[in-house]
Order: C-alpha cells, then structure tokens, then sequence
C-alpha cells in the first residue's frame, strides 16, 4: 500500500495519476439543476477521478466530463478523452465539494 499525501494509507489497487489536468464536468447539482463547471483534476485512476466543484452532487448522480491531456509536442493538442459515470460521495468544503466519481465508460475523442 502507498501512502498518501496526509500520510493516511491508500488502499486504492490500482495506482492514481496526481497532474492538474483541466476538466469540464457536467451533472445536476443538490437542488436539481443542471450545471457545467471547468476545474482542473485532483488525480485520476482507470476506475474514477476526483475533483472539486463549485456545486455539491448527490451520491449516485451521473456525471458527465471531458478531460484534457497536454499536448506532447507543441505542434499537437493533446487527447481529449469523455467520462461518463456516477457520483460515489460529494464532500463538503468551505467553497469547494470535492467529488469522487467511477467510471461507467469513456471515449477519446
């Protein structure tokens, strides 16, 4: 097991990529409205992501969002992949919520 940034034991399997990279997500929000909100990633694994929002989603609400890799050259624009799944816990912050999402199926696009 790895040991986590507050130094809690991690007991995810599958390791999880840290880089800030830009999302867009897109859902419905705690008072049942849709919402789009541009952040940019906590980490990422095959099997979900987490990121903070602006919104609080409920748990099971699904979750759509396109992310952005950085090009790896200059001449090129980076991959784009869509995620598509579900709400796992939503976390209150002061003003921020930072959401847990699994995967239900991706596409690059």
């Amino acid at each position: 097991m790895l040991t986590g940034i507050d130094g809690a034991l991690d007991r995810r399997k599958k390791p999880r990529i840290c880089n800030p990279f830009r999302v867009a997500v897109r859902s419905i929000n705690t008072d049942g409205k849709a919402f789009t909100s541009e952040t940019v990633l906590d980490n990422l694994g095959a099997g979900g992501m987490y990121v903070r929002l602006p919104q609080r989603v409920r748990k099971g609400t699904k979750v759509f969002s396109v992310v952005q890799f950085p090009a790896l050259s200059v001449e090129g624009s980076g991959a784009r992949v869509a995620l598509t799944g579900v709400a796992l816990r939503s976390d209150p912050g002061i003003r921020v919520c930072g959401l847990a999402v699994a995967f239900k199926r991706h596409r690059f696009l």
